[in-house]
């Protein structure tokens, strides 16, 4: 096997996927290039807000880019702060494609301004999204996977990146 067609058969769920520019369109571009079929998850309404602002095609136009590549690509449009909705994301590309065999954890918020400024309800948000929704993520895919071989969470926070081993 190629390493253009390594990942060939492969599902890939990869969070954060909403600007062009951002790390999380790269790595999707990359499996994708790999072979592998992507369910990608995007949250424009958090980008939007920020300095940085949402991709201008919007997150529509990065599939339609990831779609070029030849690989089947989803998409959903999520807030993860909600307890359910990790598990809702993890359930909606098990549907989509069967199996989920890589999950790319990239997503984040971030509360703006100075710590003096930063307020409970900010960190409460930033701990929800950053931490929990990353947690249950990982939790509801190594529960997808049960009946597949073992496979790999991709985790990214900052300058900090960890893959873990999840055996099932």
């Amino acid at each position: 096997m190629s390493r253009e067609n390594s990942l060939s058969g492969r599902v890939a769920l990869v969070m954060g996927v909403s600007r062009r520019r951002g790390v999380g369109f790269a790595l999707a571009r990359e499996l994708s290039h790999l072979g592998a079929d992507l369910f990608l998850h995007s949250f424009a309404a958090y980008d939007a807000a920020q300095p940085w602002g949402a991709d201008p095609g919007g997150a529509m136009s990065l599939v339609s880019e990831l779609w070029q590549s030849g690989q089947r690509v989803e998409h959903v449009d999520t807030d993860l702060e909600p307890p359910n909705a990790p598990e809702s994301l993890v359930r909606s590309a098990t549907t989509a494609f069967g199996h989920i065999d890589i999950l790319i954890v990239n997503h984040a918020h971030a509360a703006p301004g100075c710590l003096e400024e930063v307020t409970a309800d900010q960190i409460d948000r930033h701990l929800h999204v950053n931490v929990r929704a990353s947690l249950l993520l990982a939790k509801a895919f190594a529960a997808a996977r049960r009946v597949r071989c073992a496979t790999h969470v991709w985790t990214a926070c900052c300058a900090n990146a960890r893959r873990t081993s999840v055996r099932s």
